[in-house]
């Protein structure tokens, strides 16, 4: 194992899928591999997440039209390195272009995009985020174009034709605040079980983990792992980040800030660590560095949530993230 010093934050650089017992990932897109793989992806990980290449108004532009360009050459990619896919996300209600929703027969839509995505990477994409963010955060059912053209049984048809199309892959179920809100941990719980109840083999629920400085807190977070696998499925941190910045007070990123990131990774690490290993499928990480962060566009603030800044050096929270690894 290669280890190097780095001044800057006095801890020596590891390969971080190399230290850990469970895959550790990060969020991708095809513009990013090509015309060759970021040194820090080869250097520190080995799981994928398509980030956008897959999601529904980028591969499924128009009524029977694709355009598999960007996901081809980035799940290829990855493939051929023998690195972990997961893809993400089969159904979800945004980011869907306009034709969707002027559909006469929503049913065969989802259909039709399940079955052609799953099938095309079928051997290839070992995990799919199969439902996307369908609960809100009273617990129930969201109001989204899926649940109000075919009802509450388009969870059960996206997963059943997930399932039929690759019987080998993994299916998630992945939703945000489930660390936080217990109501809505608890229905996507009940989700997964009635799914299984119904023949579904659901292995594993993601939390998606955009984090802060501010929480959840520690034992919050312990719960709600420890409530997923108790009740029999894989817990993965599918799109973690932690902002620094959550309350969009600050115009500069301080040492301090820093630090407590540091401090939050490494708690999320030796948490996630505290799983069963038959339960852990694994760690993404929502970009790989601060200049691919979504937090900043997003919410119109300075943040920096990631393992490494936007140079691609390594900050103080991967110290934190590697000094939980041993």
């Amino acid at each position: 194992m290669s280890c190097r010093q780095n001044t800057t934050t006095g801890c020596e650089e590891g390969e971080l899928w190399k230290l850990a017992d469970f895959t550790v990932s990060t969020a991708l897109n095809a513009y990013q591999v090509f015309p060759g793989s970021p040194p820090l992806f080869d250097r520190h990980f080995n799981g994928l997440t398509t980030e956008n290449d897959l999601k529904f108004e980028n591969i499924h532009p128009g009524p029977g039209f694709y355009d598999f360009t960007g996901a081809d050459r980035l799940i290829r990619a990855a493939y051929e390195r023998n690195i972990r896919i997961h893809g993400h996300p089969l159904v979800w209600h945004q980011q869907l272009p306009e034709w969707v929703g002027q559909s006469h027969d929503l049913r065969e839509v989802m259909i039709d995009h399940i079955q052609t995505l799953v099938n095309r990477y079928r051997g290839q994409v070992h995990a799919w985020d199969v439902v996307n963010e369908a609960l809100d955060e009273r617990g129930g059912l969201r109001k989204t174009v899926w649940l109000e053209n075919i009802g509450e049984d388009y969870l059960y048809l996206a997963y059943k034709t997930a399932q039929d199309a690759d019987p080998g892959a993994l299916l998630f179920y992945n939703d945000f605040n489930l660390a936080s809100n217990p109501r809505k941990l608890d229905a996507a719980i009940s989700i997964c079980r009635n799914l299984r109840n119904r023949g579904i083999r659901i292995s594993g629920i993601g939390m998606q983990m955009h984090i802060s400085i501010a929480g959840p807190y520690r034992m919050e977070l312990q719960e709600a792992v420890d409530k997923i696998w108790r009740a029999g499925f894989m817990v993965h941190f599918s799109e973690l980040d932690v902002s620094v910045n959550p309350w969009v007070t600050k115009t500069t990123i301080t040492e301090k800030d820093l630090r407590e990131q540091q401090d939050t990774y490494y708690d999320v690490v030796r948490i996630y660590r505290s799983i069963p290993p038959q339960y852990q499928y694994g760690i993404t990480l929502w970009g790989l560095t601060d200049a691919d962060s979504w937090l900043p566009a997003y919410f119109n603030r300075v943040d920096a949530g990631l393992l490494f800044n936007t140079s691609g050096q390594p900050k103080p929270a991967y110290c934190g993230f590697q000094n939980a690894l041993k």
